[in-house]
């Protein structure tokens, strides 16, 4: 086999299995289509970043924290933009996972395209493709299934006209997110291994218990149905 082909495989992968368990555990699949343009538009997010990141990291002190802080801010930015404009008020849009599934593709889809970057063009390589699988891919998974979570929470306070908690599930979707995206660069500059490393199961177990545990648990964000929709 080529060595580019199998790097490409390598580098998808990780996203792909991911993908599949995530939508493999939504008791109501949710239809492959909007799942797959969600995740394609995360892809093209990823691409957005690029940009937006090599132009920043242009002013900014390559050891600085406001230059890590920033990766973390412009990411997950970019994936809950994607969120807020398409998949807020679309009609597939209905159920508690639901929130987790389009998260997670949307996060999934930036995450395979960088991956893609590293394995093939920066750090080109097996051992970058395996190292990446258990941490860097599964990394931006967890942090798509807490944003997920909080958002289907937003979601659900807008039904029931609750403004106020549609306002702070926001908040909570969004800046612990950041936070720990910016923790786990942060250890990775200062290469603190040990610290990354430790952070990083911990949150992928918890991540993995949350999913199964919001599948076998979930329920309408109306009762009603979701009928405010406009897509």
């Amino acid at each position: 086999m080529d060595n580019t082909i199998l790097l490409t495989i390598l580098a998808l992968l990780p996203a792909m299995i991911l993908m599949g368990f995530v939508y493999y555990k939504d008791k109501k699949k949710e239809p492959l289509k909007t799942v797959a343009i969600v995740f394609l538009l995360g892809v093209l997010m990823c691409f957005v970043a690029r940009y937006a990141e090599t132009e920043l990291f242009k002013i900014l002190n390559k050891k600085s924290f406001v230059r890590w802080l920033s990766v973390g801010v412009i990411e997950e930015g970019l994936k809950f933009i994607v969120l807020l404009t398409f998949v807020f008020r679309h009609k597939d849009f209905d159920d508690m996972y639901d929130g987790i599934v389009y998260s997670v593709a949307v996060s999934l889809g930036f995450a395979a395209t960088e991956n893609l970057f590293y394995v093939l063009k920066y750090y080109p390589g097996v051992s970058t493709a395996i190292k990446r699988a258990f941490f860097s891919v599964p990394g931006h998974a967890v942090y798509a299934v807490f944003m997920g979570y909080f958002f289907a929470r937003a979601k659900k306070c807008h039904l029931h006209s609750d403004k106020f908690g549609k306002r702070k599930n926001f908040v909570l979707a969004i800046v612990p997110t950041i936070i720990l995206h910016t923790f786990t660069n942060f250890f990775i500059a200062l290469r603190a291994e040990g610290l990354f490393i430790s952070l990083e199961i911990f949150c992928d177990f918890y991540a993995f218990a949350f999913v199964i545990g919001t599948s076998d648990n979930d329920s309408p964000l109306s009762p009603k149905g979701n009928d405010d929709t406009s897509q």
